[in-house]
């Protein structure tokens, strides 16, 4: 058994502020390289002080202010089910474990408290997962379990689409291997964190990381002319932006031929497509004054 402390969430930035000392549940999946919008890299810079916490992105404001949502939906599916919100953070300093669980729910079938880990999930997202959640999900769930001491775990989820929200649940019960190999995972991200190992850039989705680690250039030059990757890395960049304004420049082509056809018509009728011409008044704007660092690649002139 592991001691497990307790902290009333009072505000989002002291909250914020708690989490950059533990490895927290939800980012379980992005340190073993399982999640769709965080990466290793990040998990490591946050704690490292390296670059700000995570901005309130659309998707995590969403998924903040849905919750009510689905506990509603919940108290409407299983009315004898009994929920609340416990708003605390739980951490642990043997591995450094911290969670915030979203509710706690007293179920019939179960004699101990049953944690409820909450998603907001748009439609099509949520049926390309084919009846079983991530597990970057599972492991929240898992880790929530384990520092709450709970008797079983559950993962609620809404899918929301157009016109319908629909609520899923998802059992997570306690697993003691799974614990334990969450453990190791926490043991293995700070004994790195102090060894100064720093994960591997994932070039698709650290592009924001890397942009914060180097706000602003604070020496000239660098000579990376011994780097082999970086000669391939340009030579495939210049080739994919060659294709780029080609096909660009065929777009641009097409688009006249269609625009002439139309003609002075604000639509054409053509089976299977809907194309129009129409009109359009684009107000003026100011662009916000903006500074930041921008990469520009050309070849050298050659001596």
């Amino acid at each position: 058994m592991m001691e497990v402390h307790r902290r009333a969430v009072t505000t989002r930035a002291e909250w914020l502020d708690w989490r950059r000392a533990y490895l927290c549940a939800s980012e379980l999946g992005a340190v073993c390289g399982l999640d769709d919008y965080r990466t290793p890299l990040s998990v490591y810079c946050d704690k490292a002080g390296l670059i700000m916490s995570q901005p309130d992105s659309p998707i995590m404001r969403r998924g903040r202010n849905f919750e009510r949502a689905v506990l509603t939906y919940i108290s409407e599916d299983y009315p004898d089910w009994r929920v609340e919100q416990p708003n605390v953070f739980l951490f642990e300093n043997t591995h450094r474990l911290g969670a915030t669980p979203d509710a706690i729910v007293e179920r019939p079938d179960y004699a101990g408290i049953v944690n409820c880990q909450i998603k907001t999930i748009a439609l099509p997202s949520f049926e390309n997962w084919e009846g079983t959640p991530p597990v970057s999900y599972t492991l929240q769930v898992a880790c929530e379990n384990m520092l709450l001491n709970a008797d079983h775990g559950i993962l609620a989820v809404l899918a929301v689409g157009n016109y319908s929200a629909d609520l899923h649940v998802f059992d997570i019960p306690r697993h003691a291997g799974a614990e334990a190999r969450i453990c190791e995972i926490a043991d293995q991200f700070w004994q790195d964190m102090a060894a100064g190992r720093v994960p591997a850039a994932n070039y698709k989705q650290d592009a924001e990381t890397i942009a914060s680690l180097y706000p602003e250039a604070t020496s000239e030059s660098i000579d990376l002319s011994t780097d082999n990757r970086l000669g391939e890395a340009l030579e495939e960049r210049e080739l994919l932006k060659l294709n780029v304004a080609d096909m660009m420049e065929e777009i641009s082509a097409l688009d006249a031929e269609i625009k002439h056809k139309i003609g002075e018509h604000a639509q054409a009728l053509f089976p299977g497509w809907k194309i129009t011409l129409k009109t359009q008044t684009r107000k003026s704007y100011q662009v916000p004054e903006w500074s930041g660092r921008v990469l520009r690649v050309s070849r050298a002139k050659e001596k």
